[in-house]
């Protein structure tokens, strides 16, 4: 499997893993504010502007895929299994 095919592969799989986390209840979208449904801590503001469903779901696994929100996808991993 080549790189590219590697980072498609990956980005798909975070984005689908936040929608069964929001399928499940395990995170839910408060305006724009992604949080954890059983817990009082929020996991990423996604920004101004109104988002439909589906940008809030790649806003945040776009952010989760990063550096800065690895222990975010570490935790949320944890939570949906």
């Amino acid at each position: 499997m080549d790189f590219m095919q590697t980072v498609t592969k990956f980005e798909q799989t975070v984005s689908t893993m936040v929608a069964h986390a929001l399928q499940l209840n395990v995170i839910k979208f408060d305006g724009n504010v992604s949080t954890y449904a059983t817990k009082n801590k929020i996991i990423k503001n996604l920004g101004a502007g109104k988002l439909s469903k589906e940008a809030q779901i790649e806003e945040l696994a776009t952010y989760l895929r990063t550096k800065d929100g690895y222990e975010a996808y570490q935790e949320l991993t944890a939570e949906v299994e």
